[in-house]
């Protein structure tokens, strides 16, 4: 798994991922949005999928997290302000279908 395809050099997944959990919040503690263009079988997005979630641990905001959050609030998803989730991490993904 790498990061490529375009005009930077192609890096290990693991290796951005580690980046990322060092690095994210030093400068600010806003939340970081990762956007994720996959295109590899579904084993392989459930890897990239692991790999996010051993690096960045409970920094990761997971689906189901997220929209309980948003109901705790009383508010929809779309409406959360970034102050609602400093310190976290959101995918954005564009996945390959099966």
């Amino acid at each position: 798994m790498t990061h490529g395809g375009t005009f930077v050099t192609v890096e290990p997944l693991e290796e951005v991922a580690r980046a990322i959990a060092e690095c994210a919040f030093v400068a600010s503690e806003l939340p970081v949005i990762l956007s994720l263009e996959m295109h590899c079988n579904a084993k392989q997005q459930a890897l990239v999928a692991e790999t996010l979630r051993r690096h960045l641990g409970d920094a990761l905001l997971e689906h189901d997290e997220l929209c309980s959050f948003g109901r705790r609030r009383g508010v929809p998803v779309e409406c959360l302000a970034p102050v609602d989730l400093l310190r976290r991490v959101l995918l954005k993904g564009k996945v390959k279908k099966a």
